[in-house]
């Protein structure tokens, strides 16, 4: 199942928007429940997902 989060940060990426490292976290919230989640994404490093014609362009945290 996968869980829809919205993040408010800062992101940087060297390699044109395929790769994107959180350099500043303001927010994260569900936006089904509105509850402030305490998790940290600073540090962490994001990967580009392309959307279908259903779905948007969106990041995901990268596995390796």
């Amino acid at each position: 199942m996968k869980q829809t989060l919205k993040l408010k940060a800062v992101l940087i990426s060297t390699d044109g928007g395929m790769n994107w490292l959180c350099t500043r976290q303001y927010y994260l919230t569900d936006p089904q429940t509105r509850v402030l989640l305490n998790n940290t994404f600073e540090g962490r490093k994001f990967t580009t997902i392309e959307g279908t014609e259903n779905e948007s362009t969106s990041i995901q945290p990268k596995t390796s």
